[in-house]
């Protein structure tokens, strides 16, 4: 139920909805400082970081943090399970994206794939964007997300194309330059096994 009129305390506050959410809308006067806010916030966020926007290629390890393990359930042949970025804090694994605590599964630390040493049924991590997407992240901070990593267990190798299959998909040809090889396994216990 929406308040019918402010509250005393939020005089200069108005209430609007949209798509049966109640969200708070400032009074005209308030939007002059709001903007200058957001100004100085977009003009931060536009400031160069350690790593340029589009360098995430192989060379700068997929702007993956040095930091970083990816939480999978399980890596199975034919499949493409989700991998979620996570990191260690205090005994637990965390998710960068969203801040929970995984409960189960395994931890992978990786790094950059190479053609040379990947073999058949080796388990990787590889970014597999949408079509209208770059072939690499485009910022540290997407190469945190989940939403395009995936856990695949190499079927063939082509290292003169530098690609790879995987089992039940041998006409999708994977490049190794968005993969990650494993070099690293913890298993993550169910809060229930410890």
């Amino acid at each position: 139920m929406y308040p019918s009129r402010p509250r005393p305390l939020d005089k200069n506050w108005r209430f609007a909805t949209a798509r049966s959410a109640c969200f708070l809308m400032p009074h005209r006067r308030e939007m002059k400082s709001i903007h200058g806010i957001v100004s100085i916030a977009l003009f931060t966020w536009a400031l160069p970081s350690s790593v340029q926007a589009g360098t995430c290629d192989p060379e700068h390890n997929h702007c993956v943090r040095p930091t970083t393990w990816f939480l999978i359930e399980r890596a199975s042949p034919g499949s493409a399970s989700p991998a979620t970025p996570v990191f260690e804090k205090d005994g637990k694994w965390v998710s960068y994206e969203d801040g929970e605590v995984a409960r189960g599964g395994h931890v992978l630390r990786t790094q950059v794939a190479s053609a040379k040493s990947v073999k058949v049924r080796d388990t990787l991590i590889v970014l597999r964007p949408n079509d209208d997407e770059p072939v690499y992240p485009v910022s540290e901070d997407a190469a945190q997300t989940t939403a395009r990593w995936r856990v695949m267990v190499v079927e063939t190798v082509d290292r003169d194309a530098a690609t790879f299959t995987i089992q039940g998909r041998p006409d999708v040809a994977v490049p190794l330059a968005s993969a990650r090889s494993v070099v690293e396994t913890k298993e993550v216990k169910r809060p229930s096994d410890r």
